[in-house]
Formats: structure tokens, C-alpha cells, sequence
């Protein structure tokens, strides 16, 4: 019997609505993106958990206008937030506008759309607003 993949395994939680992380059960580190062998201790050995959703930003982009006098965009929102469990997750930022975004922001991670044509995946709120709670 094979083991199933494991970007699957996480692929198929987001579906449902749950965020997913790995947990290698002989070291404890937690792993972003999934893998079938630990990036610490080489193991694969691996139990999978729900995340406290806790989160900081780390990187967000803003793109220089293209025309004179049209302000800065961040297309699409994306940003980088370090989630409390250690690792570093891309997804979009769903309630913060970008003049208001800062690196170090507390923010909180939660399975959404971006929009609505958008598949599920990670969307991080703005935790300083209240938008969403942990």
C-alpha cells in the first residue's frame, strides 16, 4: 500500500476547509510545504495538525505605478506571514489596506477565497481590526 502524497493530504483538508500542517513526530518541527521526509532530522515519520492560525508578516509587494499620479498597487494582496509554529506561508491579505500594512502586523490565517473565482487556500486577516479572531 502507498502512502498518499502528502501536498494531496493538504490540498484535500484546504477543500474541506481546514488548514493543515505537518508535524514531524520524531523531531517536532513543522513543515511548509509538505514533504514526505523531515527538512531537519530525515525522518518520515509525520502526524498532521491544525495550526493556531497565529501570524506575523514578513514580506509584502507593492508595485511601482505605471503611470504618473496613479497610486501603488499590491496585486494580487499577496504577502508572506511567519506563522507561529515557525513556518513561512504565502497567501493573500483579505481586509487590510495597503497603505496600512506593515511588516511585523499580527495577523490571522484562515482557509478562504481571495475572491470568488479563486479556489480555497490561506487568507490572512488583519488581527489589530478584529475582522477575524484566533
Amino acid at each position: 500500500m502507498t502512502k498518499q502524497d502528502p501536498i494531496e493530504i493538504y490540498q484535500s483538508a484546504l477543500k474541506r476547509g481546514k488548514f493543515l500542517l505537518q508535524q514531524c513526530r520524531d523531531c517536532g518541527l513543522f513543515n511548509y510545504p509538505p514533504s514526505r521526509k523531515c527538512p531537519h532530522c530525515a525522518e518520515f515519520s509525520w502526524v498532521w495538525r491544525e495550526p493556531t492560525g497565529k501570524a506575523v508578516l514578513q514580506s509584502f509587494v507593492l508595485l511601482a505605478p505605471v503611470l504618473v499620479g496613479i497610486p501603488p498597487v499590491m496585486s494580487p494582496r499577496k504577502v508572506i506571514a511567519q506563522l507561529e509554529e515557525g513556518p513561512k506561508i504565502a497567501g493573500y491579505v483579505g481586509d487590510v489596506d495597503n497603505e496600512k500594512l506593515y511588516i511585523g502586523m499580527l495577523l490571522s490565517a484562515h482557509v478562504g477565497r481571495p475572491s470568488d473565482s479563486e479556489p480555497l487556500q490561506i487568507v490572512f486577516y488583519n488581527k489589530e481590526q478584529g475582522s477575524r479572531e484566533w
